[in-house]
């Protein structure tokens, strides 16, 4: 853990006097649903060596509070538990706004009273493992949570620990998923016609979809990179799996400099993400930035329409597009919607807006008469890419020997060295594999030593198969390797019940 680190961040922490008032009042509440008298959360953070500064907003929750609580099965190396709470005798304290006769808005913590709301039901949290390299994302999490606080933050409620001692940051459950859930669940109905709303509910996110829906969810998710960015935080490793949505249509983006610490903890320099996310200056060793963000942002809002990843990787996806886009052009989209998806993807992070340009251009779209329904080309495009997609991950699942599940695992975040980065800008992800391979043969047996005839042949093999594991790559690219440069894969095109699909 890096201590100049560790105190720039710690510094960021105001003091609970200095918080906004309805900041305040939510870390009242939440001291009051888990009471910490005896102080022991000073003594927890001093064996983490985190900053005691955390106390003014945080509480240590015994782990005997939580019950049913069981693993997540997530692609990421750190260990993710979901977990329910019941409330005290009293209930779950509940926070409402209220106006003086000003008209200003007063924050006001309903406590224990005779005339209280109060909440009974079981509320579920999740439980992120917590060691002290993680210590700088935990001060990060809480200094983005409660400066500019507001009900539809996701809430960081403390720290707990289990009866091995391991500890957890205790946070909002995000209750309706993540955006890959959200982005299928769009994606899926959207033969449903609705008429636009101010603002859409948890079940909007699923069904009557318009691309009013669409562009008011895109604008939840510009906005809280937004605040993020205007906090100086830069995420680096923004995807649809940390992209979260809770009750009241609540939008977190988590894992705050996760793969930072994930970067530290390898000798050989790279980057920790999902590849086919990465923006284009990653794969020629850029350092990632706020615009790296605002371009991760656009595939985001991309997949909000399709509801499945961009394919291959953005330098490769560059060269075969000419308009050098990440992805293809959704026909018949809502223009205003796609004109800023294809600025975020601007090769240059110099051009890419920020991305409170792009919250405040999707608040201008939100507040005009959108069509309400999907174009027939629309729905079209987006049969073709999910059906290409399923065949994709049926074709790696065969191609490695897992099941299906084990395959979308695979596009999880992991950590990769940049000459291995370099690499995937150029070779398809199963020629990487082969390639790999051939260089553990040639490792194990020395390149210019003697070899057995089998060896000399599984060379020989390995290297076919990465050619034509390749093919697909664009042909005027220079291959170091010398593999012969084929021009692909001949497309036959099938049908999906009226629907062109191209294989």
């Amino acid at each position: 853990m890096s201590t100049d680190l560790l105190q720039s961040y710690t510094a960021l922490l105001k003091p609970f006097e200095n918080l906004e008032p309805h900041a305040q009042t939510k870390i009242r509440a939440n001291k009051l649903d888990f009471p910490d008298p005896e102080n022991r959360l000073a003594s927890h953070l001093d064996v983490l060596d985190a900053p005691q500064q955390l106390a003014d907003y945080l509480s240590f929750i015994p782990f005997n509070r939580f019950i049913e609580v069981r693993r997540l099965e997530r692609g990421g190396s750190i260990p993710v538990l979901k977990a329910t709470a019941q409330p005290s005798e009293v209930g779950w304290t509940s926070v409402i706004m209220e106006s003086d006769d000003k008209g200003d808005i007063l924050w006001n913590t309903i406590n224990h009273t005779a005339d209280s709301r109060h909440h009974y039901a079981p509320r579920e949290f999740i439980l992120r493992e917590l060691n002290r390299s993680m210590v700088p994302e935990f001060v990060l999490h809480t200094y983005a949570n409660y400066p500019q606080s507001t009900s539809g933050s996701i809430c960081v409620y403390g720290l707990t620990q289990d009866e091995d001692e391991k500890y957890y940051m205790v946070t909002d459950y995000a209750s309706h998923g993540n955006l890959d859930t959200v982005a299928r669940g769009l994606s899926k109905n959207v033969s449903w016609l609705a008429p636009p709303s101010t603002l859409p509910t948890p079940q909007d996110l699923f069904k009557n979809v318009s691309w009013h829906h669409i562009t008011l969810a895109a604008r939840l998710i510009a906005k809280e990179l937004a605040k993020l960015h205007q906090l100086d935080i830069v995420h680096n490793n923004i995807h649809p799996g940390n992209v979260v949505f809770g009750l009241d249509v609540s939008v977190g983006i988590v894992d705050l400099r996760l793969s930072r610490a994930i970067i530290e903890s390898h000798k050989e320099p790279g980057v920790y993400g999902r590849l086919e996310y990465f923006p284009p200056e990653v794969f020629a060793g850029e350092p990632l930035t706020k615009a790296s963000d605002v371009y991760c942002l656009g595939s985001l809002m991309w997949q909000l329409v399709t509801g499945v990843p961009p394919r291959s990787t953005a330098p490769r996806a560059i060269h075969e597009h000419k308009n050098k886009m990440r992805e293809e052009s959704i026909p018949g989209a809502y223009q205003p919607y796609m004109e800023i998806v294809h600025a975020c993807w601007n090769p240059d992070p110099e051009k890419r807006p920020s991305a409170l340009e792009v919250d405040e251009q999707l608040e201008e779209m939100a507040k005009k008469e959108i069509g309400p329904s999907i174009s027939w080309l629309v729905k079209a495009f987006i049969l073709r890419r999910r059906v290409l997609h399923k065949r994709e991950t049926k074709r790696k699942s065969r191609g490695t020997g897992a099941s299906e599940p084990e395959a979308v695992a695979e596009g999880t975040s992991k950590f990769y060295p940049y000459t291995e980065l370099r690499l995937h800008g150029v070779y398809s992800e199963t020629a990487v594999r082969l390639l790999a391979a051939v260089e553990d043969v040639t490792a194990q047996t020395g390149v210019f030593g003697e070899r057995h005839d089998t060896t000399r042949t599984s060379v020989r093999k390995g290297r076919r198969d990465a050619t034509r594991a390749s093919n697909d790559r664009p042909r005027s690219w220079y291959d170091p390797r010398r593999i012969s440069m084929s021009a692909g894969p001949k497309k036959r095109v099938s049908t999906h019940g009226s629907v062109p699909v191209v294989v």
